[in-house]
């Protein structure tokens, strides 16, 4: 290349013609030079930040560059070279950050030829150090309604809590904690108070550095209760205990009557307005009744309340930050209740009975284009957005999928927009092999979630499967079949663009044409990933397995007749437990006496139902091995005897 185009010029004045087509292709190189200079990111935005670190995200919107820089200063200080990211890269998380302090940025592409032009220059301010007790709320404000409770509000001055603690006391000097409410919570009621009371409450923030000042006292005047019969409402509801509560009235004495299919007994209780019943049988339904009796001597009774207990399984799962739950097993007529406790319940309803049916008490099978819609599922939107995490689970098995096209198992979606969704399709390439695919919907995607995020690992037709999708604020997003990733990815996050008309749908997508037939087990969405523990840990609590029985166990046993065998062998398989599934591929050898497998033979489908033919004939006489085995190992073996 020439540098000095003046000394060129006169180079080929001198030299000729020769000089000036050598100077020409000197100068086409040139231009490619600087044609093969990147293009510059754009849209560099701070997409998350706290005290620790902020997360840039870009554009890339070249195909040449080697690296991107990024620059980076503070306050009163010059942009100087910070961090190197790889070529494709499109965000960047800075954790030398410090707090309480302002960071300026850009960024900018390079290759061998060149750099780029900057991108926009962006800067933000990281937050304070979180180890401090939280500022004090402020603004406590509250009413009696006139009916049967206080409505506490305050507004919330603090990024760092942990929670709020409510305290409450019948003098302004003699206030004594009442309860507590979490982070970021702005508001609560006092169901527990008697009519011509006068209350004084405070609240003040509380995080594991400690506390904040309380917030002024405030007086709140309490008239008549207005008290027609008590209500009983359910708390909470476990595998081995219920919670009820009830509107407390003062200097009353309460029995509370249980039935069930067992007994029916009644528990004789003073001056309270909650109860946790313990002892109880999993998966077993329980009916109570108040029955209230005043300082006069009159008596009440409450309405008569149903619940039954969750499954078994449902104490070995994560917990933590479930918003949505389905059990299938726990499916009442068209109707299968929201578990999670979280919110307003989100019950799923069946579209359509039609190609139903409730197997067993166990599970529901789909053979219809059919679905099941929860059009009150603004909650889910709300919880994911607060913390900008999702994790989705399904326990499914296909019977049919369609030849061309998806099926829905489980999506968030309006008729012109998507949330998230989890389906599957035929993997052309594998007969009998189903693949899966997620969308999400985030601040870099368009409304329908795209682009798909496939599951890697494809799965055997009309086999069990546990099916895991997690999102992580920082846009990690991982995929789980059977306890194990089937794919790792990223997908930058923020979920602020969800609409707010969503409904949940499950085995089938909002306009009805991506059916799932097959077996629905049960489904979970959580505001928060999942770590990979939690994935594997409520894999092996299973949502149909025996009390203590786990998951893939090698119980089953082989019987094979005749042997010894000519022709034919055919094998029995033989499992004890009526209600196990199968959730791998599970495989029969035969293996010579030289240790040479010479039969090999998948049977998953037909483990449970019914038996597998082998044949044999034209095999040298001799001892074999048959061996039944999965991806964890040996699960029975056989010596077969083979004559000719």
């Amino acid at each position: 290349m020439i540098s000095n185009p003046s000394t060129a010029r006169l180079v080929v004045l001198q030299t000729g013609v020769l000089f000036l087509l050598l100077f020409s292709f000197a100068g086409s190189i040139y231009s490619r030079a600087v044609d093969a200079v990147p293009e510059a990111p754009t849209g560099l935005t701070v997409l998350e930040r706290s005290f620790d670190f902020i997360y840039l995200v870009w554009t890339d919107n070249s195909e040449t560059e080697d690296n991107f820089i990024i620059e980076r200063h503070t306050e009163g200080n010059e942009f100087a070279e910070y961090a190197t990211v790889a070529a494709n890269s499109s965000y960047y998380i800075d954790y030398t950050v410090e707090p309480n302090t302002r960071y300026y940025y850009r960024v900018y592409a390079v290759n061998a030829d060149g750099s780029s032009e900057y991108s926009n220059e962006v800067d933000t301010s990281t937050y304070d150090l979180p180890n401090r007790p939280p500022d004090s709320p402020t603004y406590l404000s509250g009413y009696f309604d006139n009916v049967n409770r206080v409505i506490l509000g305050w507004q919330d001055n603090s990024e760092n809590e942990t929670g709020f603690m409510v305290y409450r006391g019948t003098s302004r000097n003699s206030l004594s904690l009442l309860d507590s409410v979490v982070r970021d919570g702005t508001e609560y009621s006092d169901y527990r108070i008697g009519s011509n009371t006068t209350y004084y409450y405070a609240v003040l923030a509380q995080n594991s550095y400690g506390s904040s000042a309380t917030t002024d006292t405030l007086l709140v005047e309490v008239g008549e209760i207005v008290v027609d019969e008590p209500v009983l409402t359910l708390e909470d509801v476990t595998a081995t205990e219920v919670t009820l509560s009830w509107t407390q009235i003062h200097d009353a004495s309460y029995t509370l009557y249980r039935s069930s299919r067992e007994d029916t007994s009644g528990i004789v209780l003073h001056d309270t307005s909650v109860y946790t019943d313990t002892g109880l049988i999993s998966n077993t339904l329980y009916t109570y009744q108040l029955q209230v009796e005043d300082s006069d001597g009159d008596t009440l009774l409450s309405n008569i309340l149903s619940v039954k207990t969750l499954p078994w399984f449902s104490q070995y799962r994560a917990g933590d930050s479930l918003v949505a739950w389905y059990i299938f097993s726990q499916m009442e007529g068209t109707l299968v209740p929201d578990r999670s406790r979280y919110g307003a319940a989100a019950d799923l309803s069946l579209q359509d009975t039609a190609g139903t049916s409730f197997v067993d008490s166990s599970y529901l099978r789909i053979e219809n284009q059919n679905k099941l819609i929860a059009t009150s599922a603004s909650k889910i939107k709300a919880a994911c957005q607060q913390t900008d995490e999702l994790s989705l689970e399904c326990w499914i098995k296909t019977s049919s999928l369609p030849e061309d096209g998806i099926a829905t198992i489980l999506s968030l979606e309006s008729e012109n927009a998507l949330a998230f969704s989890i389906s599957c399709n035929r993997d052309n390439s594998k007969p009998g092999r189903i693949k899966y695919l997620v969308n999400l919907t985030t601040n870099t995607t368009d409304n329908r979630g795209n682009p798909d995020f496939e599951s890697k690992v494809t799965a055997k037709e009309g086999v069990l499967q546990h099916l895991v999708y997690t999102h992580n604020r920082l846009g990690e997003e991982v995929f789980y079949i059977n306890g194990k990733a089937a794919n790792i990815g990223f997908r930058p996050p923020k979920y602020d663009s969800w609409e707010d008309d969503y409904s949940l749908i499950i085995a089938n997508n909002f306009l009805g044409d991506a059916a799932f037939k097959g077996n629905l087990y049960m489904c979970a969405v959580y505001n928060r990933a999942l770590s990979s523990g939690e994935v594997a840990q409520n894999y092996y609590a299973s949502p149909f397995a025996e009390n203590n029985y786990i998951l893939n166990s090698r119980d089953y046993s082989m019987k094979a007749f005749p042997n010894p065998s000519v022709d034919i062998l055919t094998i029995d398989f033989l499992n004890e437990n009526e209600k196990l599934e199968v959730t791998h591929a599970y495989r029969v050898m035969l293996v010579n006496p030289q240790g040479y497998i010479i039969r090999n033979i998948e049977v998953s489908d037909i483990l449970n139902i019914g038996n597998a033919r082998l044949n044999v004939s034209g095999l040298d006489p001799g001892v074999y091995s048959l061996i039944l085995i999965n991806p964890y190992g040996i699960v029975d073996t056989k010596n077969i005897i083979i004559n000719q």
